[in-house]
């Protein structure tokens, strides 16, 4: 096989990216309060959610997953879940299992009151709140890299983003 082959010889053998659709952040029900938990390592203030747990509820939902590489021996990658409890709204993120003998452990990123409102609108404000608080305690830079979208898109995230991190 011709190396050739795998270099773009023209402007249509570039791949192609579909572009970011923007989408609209919906906006936050009045007096509704999201906590978070970074800076916390304690119980969280809600009696019925721990700061961190091993119990894997087939509730969670996947929300996205983004990462950071700094270097090839520096990087992050955090996973966030949703779960709607019996009182809260519950957003988790899976912690590294090195940290826990390798036993799956999430903790809790932040949570709100139960509200009756769309999964894709709670996802959006726990998460904003979420990386909100990273900024702010840990001065956190906005992530390299999407992955595993699901309950939010892609579009979803960099709307999120441009408001956190701009």
């Amino acid at each position: 096989m011709s190396y050739s082959k795998l270099v773009a010889q023209t402007y249509d053998d570039l791949p192609s990216q579909e572009p970011a659709h923007l989408v609209e952040i919906p906006p936050l029900p009045v007096g509704w309060t999201i906590e978070t938990s970074y800076a916390l390592e304690e119980a969280s203030s809600c009696s019925d959610l721990p700061f961190r747990t091993f119990e894997n509820p087939d509730s969670l939902r996947l929300v996205a997953g983004l990462e950071w590489a700094w270097t090839s021996i520096n990087e992050r990658c955090d996973i966030y879940r949703l779960e709607r409890r019996r009182q809260h709204w519950a957003l988790w993120n899976d912690l590294p299992t090195s940290w826990f003998g390798g036993e799956q452990c999430y903790g809790l990123a932040a949570w709100a009151p139960w509200i009756d409102l769309d999964e894709r609108s709670v996802a959006i404000h726990l998460l904003k709140a979420s990386l909100a608080s990273e900024v702010r305690d840990f001065y956190a830079e906005r992530y390299h890299f999407i992955r595993d979208c699901d309950l939010l898109s892609v579009s979803d995230i960099i709307a999120i983003a441009d408001q956190v991190f701009d």
